[in-house]
C-alpha cells in the first residue's frame, strides 16, 4: 500500500485456503483507495502491511482458513454496519462495488481495472442492468463541443441540402 499516493498493489491471491498464487486474471493491478480509507489506515501506523506480510493472518503469522476468516474477522466487520440479520459473503463486496459504481455511471474501463475483471464486456454482461436508465437528451449529446460551444458546426454551405425537422 502507498497511502501517500492513495493506492494498493494487488499482485497475488490466496486460493482455496491452501496457497498463494497469481491473481485470477494473472495480472497485477494497482487500485485506488478512497481518501476516507487512507485516513483510517494512516492512523494504523506507517508500515501497515509490509510487502511480504499477509494482510489477514493467524496469531502464528500463517494463513487463515477462509472459514475461520469469515467466522472470526468478516462477521465482526459487517455485523454493526449491516445488522445481524444480513449475512453477506466477502465476495459480495465485489458485486456491491460493481453495482454501486455502475448505477452511478462510473467509467467502465476504470471500474474494470479497479475490480480486476477480465473485460468491460464482462461487466456489462453481468452488471449492465444497473446502469442509469435516463435516456433522454442523448440524441443531442454530440451537438456541442465538450466546452459547450458549437464551434465544430460550420455555416451551411451554399447549395447544400438542409434537413428540416417538422413538429409532431
Amino acid at each position: 500500500m502507498d497511502l501517500d499516493a492513495g493506492t494498493a498493489r494487488i499482485c497475488r491471491s490466496f486460493s482455496s485456503g491452501k496457497r498463494i498464487g497469481p491473481t485470477k486474471t494473472g495480472r497485477e493491478r494497482r487500485v485506488e483507495l478512497s481518501s476516507r480509507l487512507c485516513q483510517v489506515l494512516t492512523h494504523c501506523g506507517p508500515d501497515i502491511f509490509p510487502d511480504e506480510e499477509l494482510v489477514f493472518q493467524s496469531n502464528a503469522g500463517s494463513f487463515v482458513s477462509p472459514t475461520n476468516f469469515r467466522r472470526r474477522v468478516w462477521k465482526k466487520l459487517v455485523k454493526k454496519p449491516l445488522g445481524a440479520a444480513r449475512k453477506p459473503t466477502p465476495h459480495a463486496l465485489c458485486h456491491t462495488f460493481a453495482t454501486l459504481h455502475m448505477a452511478r455511471g462510473t467509467n467502465l474501463k476504470w471500474l474494470q481495472a479497479q475490480g480486476g475483471w477480465s473485460s468491460a464486456k464482462m461487466l456489462l454482461d453481468v452488471y449492465g442492468h444497473y446502469l442509469p436508465t435516463e435516456s433522454q437528451e442523448f440524441a443531442d449529446a454530440l451537438a456541442t463541443a465538450p466546452d459547450g460551444t458549437m464551434r465544430h458546426q460550420t455555416e451551411e454551405a451554399p447549395g447544400s441540402a438542409r434537413i428540416k425537422a417538422t413538429g409532431t
